[in-house]
């Protein structure tokens, strides 16, 4: 989070004061070299100089430190969420005093960085007032004989000695924003080693999304497909960006019709969750994928997922409103459309009893449980209208006698014409699914076809 706060820093902290100290540059120059031209030579060499004296000393001095600032705050961070999450282990165990302390070596690791940094940021400022000076006393150096000569008036020598300490204040911003510059390329850094770049499909390629969902035409059609989560062989040399050689999903066919309710069963490992993000092209897949008549291979992911939605194991809930929760499913929504949504999907009486649409729902929905959290995230769904959804085992975490009804109320609620895909370590009430599907060592095969 600090670091994404970081790069925001680069258009007020880098490039204004860069932008600023240039123009002012380019015409006090330019000003002063209609008033006496060797002055505005030696206010030039002068402004060259501390750009290089002054940036360099501040990289050589503090570009350590401010390297070392946002990890040394990460793991501040981590001891003290560690000792605050455990702390009445560690108060039973005696070892509350040296969790302290090892709390106090992270905060003294910080400070130093910090004090080096800010030691850097004030050389470089202080080395820049020098060389102001410097400038207006070599100003006067070079214009004294020609105020003696009768070439340059009074006013003008003031001119000439008086600007060059203007610039310079506003040039002491360029030491700072140099150093601004190397936080925000070291936050870049830390971001793109945390977030890599993900092919659309096996080969690694990025395609633009065109923002249209593809039609679904007469369903889904998977055939010979197989599916891998990125790095599980480091030894494959992709990457992780192609599937490797021993993938969780192989040689999978399945065809998903539109309007269809299809369980898919499978105990733990067997590779469920790998098909629901494949579904929807969170993981690269081989073999031959289609939406309708188009290869998935020639769509964009985002697109794909314009069509396949996908409820995972624990929806993400914000820290906000059950509104704010819903609307960024379909922001035009009204409240009327919203609250119809939670009734179909079982949450009308609950609604109410926390007072409406604007009861909070706390940092990661907290304030609900595990059987709410996934009818809210399933009226996201319905209310996105996606044309297939993906439910990626909904009773997680679910007590095993609200299973059945919380299955019963997920399924009724879906529309007619949207396909789910159910994926369960659990059976569902009779008559809820048209068919049944067991996924064992990477491959499907039906068991029964209920309706």
């Amino acid at each position: 989070v600090d670091d994404v706060d970081e790069l925001q820093n680069l258009p007020l902290r880098v490039v204004l004061p860069l932008v600023s100290s240039a123009a002012v540059t380019v015409v006090s120059v330019v000003f002063v070299a209609f008033v006496w031209w060797p002055a505005a030579l030696t206010l030039l060499t002068c402004l060259a100089a501390a750009a290089v004296i002054a940036t360099g000393w501040g990289w050589v001095s503090g570009a350590r430190a401010e390297r070392s600032i946002a990890p040394l705050r990460g793991r501040l961070a981590d001891a003290v969420a560690d000792h605050l999450g455990s702390l009445d282990v560690l108060v039973a165990c005696g070892a509350e005093a040296s969790s302290r302390a090892r709390i106090q070596q992270r905060d003294d690791a910080l400070r130093r960085a910090v004090v080096r940094r800010a030691a850097a940021q004030a050389a470089s400022t202080a080395l820049v007032s020098l060389l102001a000076g410097a400038a207006s006393v070599l100003a006067v150096l070079v214009s004294a004989p020609a105020v003696a000569a009768g070439g340059l008036s009074g006013p003008g020598l003031g001119v000439v000695v008086l600007v060059p300490m203007a610039v310079f204040e506003v040039f002491t911003t360029v030491p700072l924003a140099a150093s601004a510059w190397r936080q925000v390329r070291a936050a870049a850094d830390r971001i793109a080693e945390a977030v890599p770049a993900v092919g659309d499909d096996a080969t690694g390629e990025l395609r633009p999304a065109t923002g249209t969902p593809p039609a679904l035409g007469d369903g889904l059609h998977l055939r010979a497909v197989s599916a891998s989560w990125p790095g599980d062989d480091p030894d494959s040399g992709t990457g992780g960006d192609a599937v490797p050689a021993t993938p969780v999903l192989r040689d999978l066919d399945l065809d998903v019709r539109p309007g269809e309710r299809l369980l898919v069963v499978g105990s733990s490992g067997t590779g469920k969750t790998t098909l629901a993000h494949a579904l929807v092209r969170f993981l690269p897949v081989a073999g031959d994928y289609r939406i309708g008549s188009l290869p998935v291979s020639s769509l964009a992911a985002d697109d794909v997922r314009r069509t396949v939605g996908l409820c995972e194991q624990q929806p993400m809930l914000f820290d906000e409103d059950i509104r704010q929760n819903l609307l960024f499913a379909r922001d035009t929504a009204t409240d009327a459309e919203l609250e119809d949504v939670l009734e179909r999907v079982g949450l009308g009486g609950w609604l109410r009893e926390r007072g409406g649409l604007d009861a909070r729902v706390g940092e990661r929905g907290a304030l609900v449980s595990g059987g709410q959290a996934q009818r809210i995230a399933l009226a996201r769904g319905i209310l996105h209208d996606f044309p297939v959804l993906v439910l990626d085992e909904p009773t997680a975490g679910v007590d095993a006698d609200a299973s059945d009804a919380l299955l019963t109320d997920l399924l009724q609620a879906v529309g007619p014409d949207q396909a789910v895909v159910l994926i369960s370590h659990v059976r569902v009430p009779d008559g809820l699914v048209d068919r049944v599907l067991r996924l064992d060592d990477g491959r499907l095969t039906e068991i029964s076809a209920t309706r």
